[in-house]
């Protein structure tokens, strides 16, 4: 959440206290159970913040490429319901954030997209990873 930062302490402490009070309802030694909350937690983010889940849309990255900013890469996707300047989230198995690019380029059944986000340094991403659309533009 790349505004937490700007809600207020009590407010922090407060949500993050029930975050960590559905945690320990659960035993950490079975991991259903804390994924299922883990998902939980996510979702109520999403709903939180409003965001257009009913528009995000599924794409699959064509071939491998290096997640460092500014680099290109191509999508298999649907391109009838894709437009320039849609975010792309590239996730890891375990739901992390591995890059975010902006779609520069659509073609038919195919987009270009430009990484403008890579946390993670000397990572490549692989066509194994969740590629995700969403309706707003990149910021």
């Amino acid at each position: 959440m790349s505004r937490w930062g700007e809600l207020p302490i009590d407010l922090r402490r407060r949500l993050q206290g029930l975050v960590d009070w559905l945690f320990a309802q659960i035993n950490p030694d079975v991991a259903a159970a804390e994924a299922a909350i883990n998902e939980l937690v996510r979702v109520c983010l999403l709903l939180a913040a409003q965001a257009p889940v009913d528009r995000i849309i599924p794409a699959r990255l064509i071939t491998p490429t290096p997640a460092r900013i500014g680099t290109r890469f191509d999508l298999a996707l649907d391109a009838s319901s894709i437009r320039i300047g849609m975010t792309v989230l590239a996730r890891g198995a375990d739901d992390r954030l591995l890059a975010r690019a902006v779609i520069e380029d659509v073609s038919d059944g195919a987009a270009r997209a430009r990484i403008t986000h890579a946390p993670t340094v000397g990572l490549t991403l692989t066509t194994a990873v969740q590629i995700q659309l969403t309706g707003a533009a990149s910021p």
